[in-house]
Parts: C-alpha cells; sequence; structure tokens
C-alpha cells in the first residue's frame, strides 16, 4: 500500500513533467535558466548583465540567492546532455520529481508518536497543486522537500536522549542550513520541527553538537545570502534602478499600477474587496499553467468541504484525547494554525505592498501546518475511522482526475 502510494504520487508527478509543453508553468524559462546558469558558473554575474533573460518585474532567478538552482542545475544539465530531450525544461523538471519520491518514502519510514505519519503522505500525496509544482521546474519544489526531512529528522530526534549523536544533529543543522539559503518565505518551515522539539532543539545538542549546528546554519546561507550581495556596490539601489530598466511598462516599480487593477490601500481593503482570498484558496489546492487554468467553482467548493470535515474531525480528536496526547504532540497542533496565519499574512502583505500575486504556492511554507489540521490526529481517531478513508480515497481519485483530466490536456 505504501509502495503504491509512492508510485501513484510519482508517476502523477512524472506525467506532468513528460505531459506538458516547454515552459507552460509560471517562469519555467527563468528557473530553467537559473539552473544552467548555476550548473556552468559558482557565483552570481554582477546586477543587471546584459547575458541574462529578465521577467516582467525586470528580475532575474538568477539574482534569487536560491541555493536549489545551484544544487539541481548539475544534474538538470547532464540529464539534458546525456538523453538530449526535445522539451528544453524536461531535464530539470525530473530533478523535483524524484525529490517527490524520496520526501515520500522518508515520511512512510517515519515512525512516531508525535504525528500519523503515513497519514501526512497521503494527504500530501492528495494535494494536486503539490504534485503538479514538484513535476514543474522551479525552486518550490526544493523548499517542500526540505521542510518535509526537517520534519522527519525533528521526528526522529525526539525519542533519543541528551546529547544527540553528533552525526543526527549534524543532519538537522544541514537541513536548516540548506532552507536557510533557499527561497526567503521557506524560513516558516522550520516552525514545526522547532516546535516539535522544544527546549530540546537547542539543549539536546550538547556543547559539541550546538556548534556544529550553528556552523551549518551558517555554511550554506553565506555565499549567497550574505557575501554576494556586499560584493555589488550599492546592492538595493542597483537593483531597483535595474528593475526600473528592465521591467515592462506597467510592471516598474516605480508604477506598477498599469498592471495591478485590483491593487487596494490596505490588507483589510484587500480581504475585503478583492478575490484575493478566493484566489489564494483555489491554487492551494489546483490552479495551473500561468494561473490560467482553473476548474469550476463546485470542484474548489466541494474540496474545501472536504478538508474542513477532516480539520473539524482533527479538533474533536484533539479536544477528547487531549491529556493522553504527548505535550510536543499538542505544542505542534496548537502551533499549526499560528504558523498558516503567519503565512499567509506575509502573502496578504505582498500583494498589498509590493504586487498582486494570490498564489496558493507562498503559502508552502505552511504545508506542514496544514497537514497537521487536516490528519494530525488520525492514528487516534475510533469511530472517525470509516470517514477518514473515505476521505482519504475522494481526495486521491480527485487528485489524479485534476491533474490527469484538466491539467495535462490544457498544458500539453
Amino acid at each position: 500500500m505504501r509502495l503504491a502510494l509512492v508510485a501513484l504520487a510519482t508517476l502523477l508527478s512524472l506525467a506532468v513533467a513528460l505531459g506538458t509543453r516547454p515552459y507552460a508553468h509560471p517562469d519555467e524559462q527563468l528557473h530553467v535558466e537559473a539552473f544552467r546558469y548555476y550548473a556552468a558558473h559558482a557565483w552570481p554575474p554582477d546586477l543587471d548583465s546584459d547575458a541574462l533573460i529578465y521577467d516582467a518585474y525586470g528580475t532575474s532567478k538568477v539574482y534569487a540567492r536560491d541555493i536549489a538552482y545551484v544544487i539541481l542545475g548539475a544534474p538538470g544539465v547532464l540529464l539534458e546532455r546525456a538523453l538530449a530531450f526535445g522539451n528544453p525544461a524536461l531535464a530539470f523538471r525530473l530533478p523535483n520529481v524524484a525529490l517527490l519520491a524520496v520526501a515520500l518514502i522518508a515520511l512512510l519510514r517515519t515512525r512516531s508518536p508525535l504525528v500519523p505519519s503515513a497519514a501526512f503522505a497521503v494527504a500530501l500525496a492528495s494535494i494536486p497543486q503539490v504534485l503538479y509544482v514538484f513535476g514543474c521546474a522551479n525552486s518550490d519544489a526544493w523548499g517542500v522537500f526540505l521542510s518535509i526531512l526537517l520534519l522527519v529528522q525533528a521526528l526522529r530526534l525526539w525519542p533519543m536522549p541528551a546529547p544527540w549523536p553528533l552525526r543526527e544533529t549534524l543532519v538537522l543543522g544541514v537541513l536548516s542550513g540548506l532552507l536557510l539559503a533557499s527561497k526567503d518565505n521557506f524560513l516558516l518551515a522550520l516552525g514545526i520541527p522547532a516546535i516539535a522539539l522544544g527546549p530540546r532543539f537547542v539543549a539536546g545538542m550538547g556543547r559539541r553538537g550546538l556548534f556544529a549546528f550553528a556552523l551549518s546554519c551558517a555554511l550554506f546561507p553565506l555565499p549567497y545570502k550574505i557575501a554576494w550581495p556586499r560584493t555589488q556596490p550599492d546592492f538595493a539601489l542597483v537593483g531597483w534602478r535595474m528593475a526600473e530598466k528592465r521591467a515592462q511598462p506597467g510592471f516598474k516599480p516605480s508604477d506598477p499600477s498599469l498592471a495591478q487593477p485590483q491593487r487596494v490601500d490596505s490588507a483589510l481593503e484587500m480581504l475585503l474587496r478583492s478575490d484575493f482570498v478566493v484566489r489564494t484558496a483555489q491554487s492551494s489546492w489546483g490552479v495551473y499553467g500561468h494561473m490560467t487554468v482553473f476548474h469550476a467553482k463546485a470542484v474548489y467548493a466541494g474540496v474545501a468541504l472536504l478538508a474542513l470535515a477532516n480539520v473539524a474531525l482533527t479538533l474533536k480528536t484533539a479536544a477528547r484525547r487531549w491529556p493522553d496526547i504527548p505535550i510536543e504532540r499538542r505544542r505542534m497542533l496548537l502551533g499549526a494554525p499560528a504558523l498558516i496565519l503567519l503565512n499567509f499574512a506575509l502573502s496578504l502583505r505582498w500583494s498589498v505592498e509590493v504586487f498582486y500575486q494570490p498564489q496558493g504556492r507562498y503559502l508552502f511554507p505552511s504545508l506542514i501546518p496544514a497537514l497537521l489540521l487536516v490528519a494530525g490526529t488520525v492514528d487516534l481517531d475510533t469511530a472517525e475511522r470509516p470517514f477518514r478513508f473515505a476521505s482519504a480515497v475522494i481526495a486521491l481519485l480527485l487528485c489524479a482526475w485534476s491533474l490527469l483530466f484538466l491539467a495535462l490536456p490544457r498544458l500539453a
């Protein structure tokens, strides 16, 4: 059954990778350029290079300072040279598909009294937007992958007596450092592992382990997040001038209003007057292409009801079994809504202050907290189990239907 779940999710993601046309996905050409650049170069070019491709906002993914491009660029180029794909994006999609399989296997191999990891794997494999992102060339998949591995490592460390083995602490440090060196918003993904371990996140390491952890956390972000900007005189000012020069009309930082008909002046106005919440919710489950391929509204309503029903069961079971639940698990269940709200607030702020972009993938840093709310007490359920099982089957079928009968035909 576990192998079948991994196979199903991986094959669906692979179908997206193989069955969609080149650059059919958001910013995919820019991501591919960044992967190719870092396969050949260890250091970013100076700002405003004429050799790069720029998006409508006047920026390039090469300047994103995301270590995902450095790590996954070389495997993509090797695949491209070895197999000579006709689709220029395919070689850079396939490593992400492999990351999905590894993440699911890691979850399914984990046994912990803190979370029902198998239920988490099922819930993760039931979200078509997640499988879709892993089937595209991008850096978001890398952030989700690290988020899952960090959770798995925290669950491994939890039962170990302090001080933890240095090797295990080093793994936690490397994963944390890689996350800090990745897309900035994925910093929130450190929340649940830190909450799960609580004070032991530091106390369990011991003196040598704490040094190794701190060194790992500093080592990976240092070159691109910290050192490289200091090699660029007036980094912020030159970056603004680059965007002003390279951006398309209506997208320039000095006058973005032409491209933002939904622009409002406050977060409250955004929530009350725009379609921000609806679009964000829809694209958290399944919106494809350049935010152009949608299901009917009734589909999203049905999925929302199914998810909310499972959240209600989680809350019901948690309330009934609260005294029996380990304190670490209680902290995770209480912290999950706060992390989701914080992630949502940051996404909302971006749309109000920078550019209107209600995209569900911006909430991926709080994917683990969302899984906690949907499936965080499945192993403690009793009378609710038949409904949970039926929900899982329906969710998996909806996921496969969404990708195979909407995304693929429209993006082929």
